[in-house]
């Protein structure tokens, strides 16, 4: 994509345009629905599905780095929004192209990256709970509700197992001890 045309003023004038409510296609390679399918079905397949636009909010957009021919934006935006697409409109009003190089989400919802722990946290302090600490520790720190039960659902799944694999046994054995075989 062409870039020497583009300069700092010129991308912060460009960007007013993409503050507050904007009208935005969502990626061909998205999961938004189309006819009752995802579209990054049809997109894998090859063929052009009519995406239909949307309004998101942008409620901020900042410039943290320009070194063309790469530069690193923050934006706070609301849910259903297209960081991909936002990236290609830019491009497009710039007279150029633009796509990404890197993506980090920092926030969504409640859930901040400045409150989050690594597996590593995670498991230490999980070990070091006292049993009649967990409902306590599992209400005062939501982000890891969903992941304790996800493992507690694994263990009851494997304890299921277990106990299925110890009645059959339990019945072959009865079987043989009756004289009852049963061929497979």
């Amino acid at each position: 994509y062409p870039y020497d045309h583009i300069t700092k003023k010129l991308l912060e004038e460009t960007l007013k345009n993409f503050h507050g409510e904007i009208t935005q296609f969502p990626p061909m390679y998205s999961a938004k629905l189309v006819n009752g399918k995802r579209a990054y079905l049809f997109a894998h397949k090859g063929k052009q599905v009519q995406m239909n636009p949307h309004v998101v909010n942008i409620k901020e957009l900042e410039i943290l780095s320009f070194e063309l021919p790469q530069l690193t934006l923050r934006i706070k935006c609301s849910k259903g929004t297209y960081i991909r697409s936002l990236a290609n409109d830019i491009g497009k009003a710039l007279a150029s192209g633009a796509y990404l190089k890197s993506l980090r989400r920092t926030t969504s919802g409640n859930y901040s990256i400045n409150n989050a722990k690594s597996i590593e946290q995670f498991i230490e302090d999980l070990l070091t709970l006292q049993p009649k600490n967990l409902a306590w520790f599992l209400l005062e720190n939501t982000q890891y509700q969903l992941i304790f039960f996800l493992i507690l659902a694994f263990y009851i799944i494997v304890i299921l197992n277990c106990i299925k694999i110890i009645f059959k046994k339990i019945i072959e054995s009865v079987k043989e001890k009756d004289g009852i075989r049963h061929e497979k």
